[in-house]
């Protein structure tokens, strides 16, 4: 079955989309009215007894709020800020609570993720139905205001509100809770919530998986029963729950695609989503309450400060033993760096790193100092960006190495003050650098 989609909104519409937003915040008020779906589980499938399925209900519940972690995280249409450090950590996988609250995207995903936590430390359906009002009220609240003054694209065939925000629903359902071909659900997988569940490729807790499929494949087919209405019982998707393993479950993948999700794109016009479908011009001032910060930033460890501050790329060492290859070395590819972002047009500024190493007894300072050395696909969709950090090549306390220092420092102040260079500063003895970024150097 075909999973790479062309993300084509077809035509375009005024204002800033957010049908994917509304799309999955319905989803999630469906999924967490727990009356309904255990009435459901009763007339549908006889089920009375659901405490085993708790775990697996929680568990969709859960990958429904990522969903939304992630739609919010590559967003672009609400205008949200998103600097280098947040993009950077999206990129490689670093976890979102290690991010500075330095712009608001990072500052909005904390609130949520913070906020929804709440809700699956549950243990009975009554306690997770008082910590959902909780959680509507500080979540999803807000994010439904976007209905207000929402407009409905012309064009697409689709008449009133409610039906473009279900057909999204029904998108982001069918793309991230039934795609399960890594055996899990593809929605579970966000770069900034690395949790326990899933690490990275291959690496995931197969035991619990197992544990909350029963309860995960019927919260998914409840969505569908839900979304769909009467025309649930005409789809195969009344099958669902005959699925005995995650490989079973993702089988209806195919199905779902060409029993609803094509004959949605053939009526709208639309293909691989419907966002486009409803738009709002005031979207970001109705987030403002979710904005605001909640908690202060975690307090990382030394070593995780380390890895933030060289933004989790690999670091080369640099030898600078000999003249040549110290500062020497260090002040010429710098200059080089920038003048050749100034050739291509960039306004971009090159990142330095001056690592302090304090000297024994007080009696001055060695230093390496670090260049963020950019490169990327034609896509953007690759990073072969990495460090080169000239390591321990001069000092401040006298002689030649001192001269050095002044050399470096000199060159590092022009660049800072014509807008070419942003320095970030480290002070950490030698020996502890080289201890915890380890894993970080070649």
């Amino acid at each position: 079955m075909d999973k790479d989609l062309d993300m084509d909104q077809g035509a375009p519409s005024t204002g800033t989309p957010v049908g994917e937003i509304l799309g999955i915040t319905h989803a999630i008020n469906v999924a967490c009215s727990t009356e309904s779906f255990r009435d459901w589980l009763h007339d549908f499938h006889g089920v009375r007894n659901t405490t085993n399925l708790f775990g697996g209900y929680k568990f969709a519940v859960r990958t429904l709020f990522r969903v939304l972690h992630g739609t919010i995280a590559t967003n672009r249409g609400l205008d949200l800020t998103e600097d280098f450090v947040f993009s950077r950590a999206r990129f490689c996988g670093a976890p979102i609570w290690h991010v500075p609250n330095t712009c608001e995207k990072a500052i909005i995903l904390k609130n949520i993720h913070e906020l929804s936590g709440i809700l699956f430390a549950a243990k009975s359906w009554a306690r997770f139905d008082r910590l959902y009002l909780e959680t509507e009220l500080n979540i999803l609240r807000p994010l439904n205001q976007l209905r207000s003054a929402a407009n409905l694209s012309s064009g697409n065939g689709v008449s009133d509100l409610d039906t473009a925000i279900s057909y999204a629903s029904q998108f982001l359902v069918y793309l991230f809770l039934n795609d399960t071909r890594s055996g899990l659900p593809m929605g579970y997988i966000q770069p900034l919530l690395i949790d326990s569940v899933f690490r990275f490729a291959g690496k995931r807790n197969r035991d619990y998986l197992d544990r909350v499929f029963d309860g995960y494949k019927l919260t998914v087919q409840y969505l569908w029963y839900s979304l769909l209405g009467a025309n649930f019982r005409q789809t195969k998707l009344t099958d669902m729950h005959q699925a005995e393993n995650w490989d079973d479950f993702d089988e209806f993948f195919s199905t779902i695609k060409s029993e609803v999700i094509e004959p949605l794109e053939s009526h709208t016009g639309m293909r691989s989503g419907f966002d486009g479908l409803v738009t709002q011009s005031e979207a970001k001032s109705l987030l403002t309450p979710l904005l605001c910060p909640r908690s202060p930033e975690k307090q990382l460890s030394a070593k995780e400060g380390l890895e933030r501050n060289f933004y989790w790329y690999e670091i080369e060492m640099v030898d600078s033993s000999s003249v040549f290859n110290g500062v020497l070395s260090f002040v010429s590819l710098l200059a080089g760096t920038i003048e050749l972002k100034k050739r291509f047009g960039s306004t971009e500024k090159t990142l330095v790193v001056r690592v302090k190493h304090p000297r024994a007894r007080g009696t001055g300072n060695d230093y390496s100092y670090g260049l963020l050395l950019e490169a990327f696909s034609n896509t953007g969709l690759s990073d072969y960006s990495g460090w080169l950090l000239f390591y321990d090549c001069c000092g401040d306390y006298s002689g030649f190495s001192g001269s050095e220092h002044s050399r470096a420092e000199q060159f590092i102040d022009e660049s800072r003050k014509d807008g070419s260079v942003e320095l970030a500063e480290i002070n950490i003895e030698k020996k502890r650098f080289l201890e915890l970024m380890e894993e970080s150097l070649l």
